[in-house]
């Protein structure tokens, strides 16, 4: 049985673990700021945090969100961003755990077959379709990362992904 740990990592991080073909264990953490912009409390509690959960869930795979760049954004948060990836892969390489990454647009493609335009409609979307899976997410962090772990469950046990794909939803 595969075992997956799924990260939406970001300022407020959402996880989701659980075995393929079964159901997610999910929560959600906010990462501490720093003053005057500095990121390293934030990375520090990231990397301590994905060492802690493949420590005690042992997956054998982590998939992370890939981070999303905006034209004209600022450098801070650019730096931020790509910084979180940079830490999970560090925290999988020190767990020794394969890691692999995929884009919002993938995964969200995937789980909802036609993805509402906006990031707030699509992020309530993909709650309703979690919710609708039995999986009582209580905000958009956990349900990202459930809706992730439910594409990278597809990935790695092919079989589940013509069960559970957007061609099957009416019947979640």
């Amino acid at each position: 049985m595969m075992r997956l740990l799924a990260l939406d990592q970001n300022n407020v991080t959402g996880g989701a673990v659980g075995d393929a073909g079964g159901s997610p264990l999910f929560w959600s953490w906010r990462l501490p700021a720093g003053k005057d912009g500095d990121n390293g409390p934030r990375f520090a509690a990231l990397y301590d945090h994905v060492c802690g959960a493949i420590r005690e869930h042992q997956p054998d795979r982590v998939i992370y969100e890939t981070p999303f760049l905006k034209l004209r954004q600022r450098a801070q948060t650019t730096r931020l961003v790509m910084g979180y990836a940079a830490i999970v892969e560090a925290a999988c390489v020190a767990c020794a755990t394969p890691c692999c990454e995929a884009t919002v647009q993938e995964w969200r493609r995937f789980l909802l077959s036609v993805v509402p335009k906006g990031s707030e409609a699509a992020k309530a979307a993909t709650m309703a379709y979690c919710r609708r899976l039995g999986w009582q997410v209580r905000n958009d962090h956990e349900g990202d990362a459930c809706g992730l772990w439910f594409y990278g469950c597809s990935l790695f046990v092919p079989s589940l992904a013509a069960r559970t794909g957007p061609l099957f939803q009416g019947a979640a």
